[in-house]
């Protein structure tokens, strides 16, 4: 079942009392569960009382019940006045006098006196008029009560006025769920369900620690003198902090001091002592615009290297008064850029390389390069190229890139590869047709007629009755093997030579060849060996 509340019964984990759900009280002991009683009604809160050993159960209604740990049995329970408007939400003890405090719905709040109870009366009453969530009392003298409230606020009372002279609010307008009291009797951590807060009773409008856990927070637990507090919160985990302004860390944790040592080290070294928070960094120049010229001297800016820290909430009123349209202005320019980003991701006609007096290549392949991309990979293959920054790359002849340096060709190597005129190759490049090889059987046939007619007309019986057949059948594809010869000579002309003929360029030279093998392979052997 779910537990609602619990309570330590000796100085360790090694007793301890749980108020279930379900109106059940269990004792468990090192060993484990130890004994179970039942409570007439649900409870809200359950506390030890030292000096009495007995455990208060408040809940609904307004009866408070004693469970007597020495006997072994309920005594006779507190009828209240504060748990008259439906019951009593919380309670605590006062370390010092041992007064029982009891807080209800109706915003009430009755002290009780254990040592007297015949009079079955309370022994002060005090009525704030907000429900009340949670008390705790000062450990170091027993006068100081804290109240945390339904709306929100932490109180703070002298428990010999009816008046508070301390009031905090927490910030978010919610309940508080735990307020306790530091052991120096100085200072006080607070929590709703969003935020812990520690601060100090002379200045309750500054905070010593403050956080926003992702979890609600349920309860608080601070560790006697020290600085370290403990939260129960919506997680697996309990939530941990260490708060140096609060006390030193607890023995067995005192490495934390360590490192809060270090810590303060590294910032005197670094001179990050000072921290401007909720400050604005401006120039001269940025003051002009804001027409705060006239500030420079005061109290609201502080000279810093070139400039000045100002206010961030002045900074904000100038800038508004300044520039009343600057939030139209942010927001239509947000808006194009979105449209500008969804634009770029449809399909667009290829950009044009803009002409530069230097480095042309450069843009060249940073375009084929964005033409292949799309998006924001795509603005950042021309972010050099369009930067302003960079705009002396493409002007100024220093920064020329030398394709004939030897790290130049080490970085890219398939630009080693000599060009080839224009002159000598055709306008679309074209690689040289394979060869057609005719079928073998119908050259002999071919041969066998041209013989027969070489022969005929030396006897002059007759003519030569026909030409071979113009159809073959389909050609055999061949790779065709090229060999690179030495140049000898050395001469540039032949080695330019060789490497189109390895490439397989079409020349000049290499046409007319391919143009006399082409008439060859469909001659016959009788027009092959007729003299011309």
């Amino acid at each position: 079942c779910e537990i609602v509340d619990f309570s330590m019964l000796d100085r360790d984990w090694k007793k301890l009392a749980f108020l279930l759900a379900n109106r059940v009280i269990e004792i468990h002991s090192q060993a484990g569960f130890y004994y179970r009683v039942r409570v007439p009604r649900f409870g809200r809160g359950m506390l030890l009382h030292p000096s009495s050993s007995e455990v208060y159960v408040c809940g609904e209604g307004e009866e408070v019940y004693r469970l007597n740990l020495e006997h072994g049995r309920f005594m006779a329970p507190l009828v209240t006045k504060s748990g008259a408007g439906g019951g009593n939400n919380c309670l605590a003890v006062n370390p010092v006098n041992q007064l029982v405090a009891f807080g209800g719905e109706d915003g009430v709040i009755e002290a009780w006196d254990p040592r007297d109870l015949s009079r079955n009366k309370a022994a002060g009453t005090l009525k704030i008029g907000a429900e009340i969530t949670s008390m705790s009392f000062d450990s170091k003298d027993g006068l100081n009560l804290t109240v945390g409230t339904g709306a929100g606020q932490v109180l703070v009372y002298d428990i010999r006025s009816s008046k508070p002279y301390v009031i905090k609010e927490q910030g978010y307008g919610l309940p508080i769920r735990s307020v306790k009291m530091h052991q120096d009797g100085e200072h006080i951590v607070s929590c709703d369900a969003k935020s812990i807060k520690a601060w100090s009773r002379a200045e309750s409008s500054k905070n010593l620690f403050a956080v926003e856990p992702k979890a609600d927070v349920n309860h608080l637990c601070l560790v006697g003198y020290s600085g370290l507090v403990i939260a129960a919160a919506e997680t697996s985990r309990v939530l941990s902090y260490y708060v140096p302004a609060l006390g030193l860390a607890p023995r067995w944790c005192s490495f934390l001091d360590n490192f809060t040592e270090e810590l303060e080290e590294g910032s005197s070294k670094t001179g990050n002592s000072t921290v401007y928070e909720n400050y604005r960094f401006v120039t001269m120049d940025e003051l002009k615009k804001l027409n705060l010229e006239h500030i420079v001297g005061t109290n609201l800016v502080r000279g810093y290297m070139h400039g000045y820290f100002m206010d961030l909430r002045l900074w904000r009123k100038a800038q508004e008064a300044a520039e009343p349209f600057a939030y139209e202005q942010y927001r239509k320019q947000k808006i194009k850029d979105k449209i500008d980003e969804e634009r770029s991701s449809r399909i667009t006609t290829p950009q044009r390389a803009r002409k530069v007096k230097v480095n042309q290549k450069v843009i060249d392949e940073a375009l084929k390069k964005a033409q292949r991309k799309k998006g924001g990979a795509a603005k950042a293959a021309t972010a050099a190229v369009t930067d302003d920054r960079f705009k002396a790359m493409f002007e100024d002849d220093v920064f020329k890139v030398d394709e004939e340096d030897a790290r130049y060709r080490r970085l890219h190597p398939q630009d080693d590869a000599p060009a080839v005129d224009e002159g000598d190759v055709d306008s679309d490049l074209e690689v040289e047709e394979e060869e057609d090889i005719p079928d073998p059987m119908q050259l002999l046939q071919d041969d066998e007629r041209g013989l027969r007619a070489v022969m005929d007309s030396s006897e002059g019986e007759s003519e030569v009755e026909g030409s071979a057949d113009e159809e073959r059948s389909r050609p055999i594809s061949q790779p065709r093997l090229y060999g690179i010869k030495a140049d000898r000579s050395g001469s540039k002309s032949d080695n330019t030579s060789a490497v189109r003929i390895a490439k397989g360029i079409k020349t000049s030279a290499s046409r007319k060849e391919s143009s006399r093998r082409k008439r060859e392979s469909r001659m016959t052997l009788g027009e092959r060996v007729k003299p011309r």
